[in-house]
């Protein structure tokens, strides 16, 4: 008589030979379960070095394609370009269907997609760049997507100690608002009470805990004697819906001027299908990152960057009949206040799927407490 691996419990083996868990002197259960340990252990090891092969893919290859050109076929070459910029893209895929949070597939996402950004820049912009350190940080880690804006020394550790600390503290001071709130907004019941104010409330915290990341990453690489590139620049301040996305995110807005709506809009002879393109490029992105999460979010990134592309076209429309009828702008405080009102309407279709990955409400504010309370 033998017992099964399918009709016991799973408990923890405390040795090999545990006689708790075996028949007549017989260990192959406890090698069975051994085994099935080992091999969840190598399958993860491979998942791994699949991850970073696919993230890694053009930080290896794009500089050897850009020093190859003239010499291979320009076919062969779109071609090898094509697969380098869309290896990124298979990480997340790695992770699905196994033990790996919604928060963790959600973050390789977006590791993939920003590389494959970086990786198109660099190959349809090539560089004759022969600082090899420079190229694989700017396709790899370092936040930025254009070699220019990497290594920036900073002046002496004198000079910059002002403006650090005043980084620091303004970093400090939007993550702990930022937190604050989302602790605030667990405490009232807002995931389960009002969908639009939780919506309002999260982009808020968005904002503070964007702006404040960003602060204190500029400073750590200030400290360490480097610049670093604003990727936040008070989009509560934006005048506009094209304002507040070239100020929520500066490195990708800069990407999506340079790649997207200039060859789109040529020089300005095409504005209006530039700027559909973008957005729509973007709505395009965003779904890549909600995808491997779940298929019921298909869909809602697109919409959502769609209803931004109308309202800017609009917004510029509707700027143009003001200043037609009245003679002048659209006072400063009137249109800040008609962007926030357009941003705050249409959030809760970007929170809805961010609330797959992580609810800053539940998750967020509940560790909030929990580790005020302990």
């Amino acid at each position: 008589m033998r017992w099964s691996i399918d009709t016991i419990p799973m408990p923890v083996v405390g040795s090999t030979r545990d006689p708790r868990y075996t028949w007549n002197g017989d260990d192959t259960i406890t090698r069975r379960l051994l085994a099935r340990k080992q091999g969840g252990i190598r399958m993860t090891a491979l998942r791994a070095a699949a991850i970073l092969a696919a993230l890694g893919t053009p930080a290896l290859l794009a500089p050897v394609l850009v020093r190859a050109r003239g010499r291979i076929p320009t076919i062969i070459r779109s071609l090898c370009g094509t697969l380098i910029c869309l290896a990124p893209l298979a990480a997340p895929w790695g992770l699905v269907g196994t033990s790996a949070s919604p928060l963790m597939i959600w973050l390789v996402a977006i590791a993939g997609g920003i590389v494959m950004l970086k990786a198109i820049d660099w190959l349809v912009h090539p560089r004759r760049e022969f600082d090899l350190v420079r190229v694989w940080l700017v396709l790899t880690f370092w936040p930025a997507l254009e070699i220019g804006d990497v290594l920036i020394r900073e002046p002496a550790f004198g000079a910059r100690i002002r403006p650090v600390s005043r980084r620091l503290l303004m970093g400090i001071m939007g993550v702990g608002f930022g937190l604050a709130l989302t602790a605030v907004g667990r405490a009232l019941g807002m995931p389960e009470r009002v969908f639009l104010l939780d919506g309002s409330f999260k982009t808020l915290e968005i904002y503070l805990l964007a702006g404040g990341s960003n602060n204190l990453l500029v400073a750590a690489f200030a400290l360490a004697g480097y610049r670093v590139l604003d990727g936040f620049r008070y989009p509560i301040l934006a005048r506009s819906i094209l304002d507040f996305w070239s100020r929520y995110n500066v490195w990708i807005h800069r990407w999506l001027k340079r790649n997207i709506y200039g060859p789109i809009a040529r020089r300005g002879r095409m504005p209006v299908l530039g700027i559909l393109a973008v957005f729509g490029f973007s709505g395009l992105v965003h779904e890549y990152l909600f995808v491997p999460i779940t298929y019921e979010l298909l869909g809602w990134q697109l919409t959502f960057f769609s209803l931004h592309g109308l309202g800017a076209i609009g917004g510029v429309g509707l700027g143009r009949a003001y200043h037609a009828v009245l003679g002048c702008r659209v006072p400063r405080a009137l249109a800040i206040a008609a962007t926030l009102g357009f941003v705050l309407a249409t959030a809760p279709i970007f929170i809805h799927c961010l609330d797959w990955v992580f609810d800053l409400h539940r998750d967020l504010g509940g560790w909030v407490l929990r580790t005020i309370g302990s």
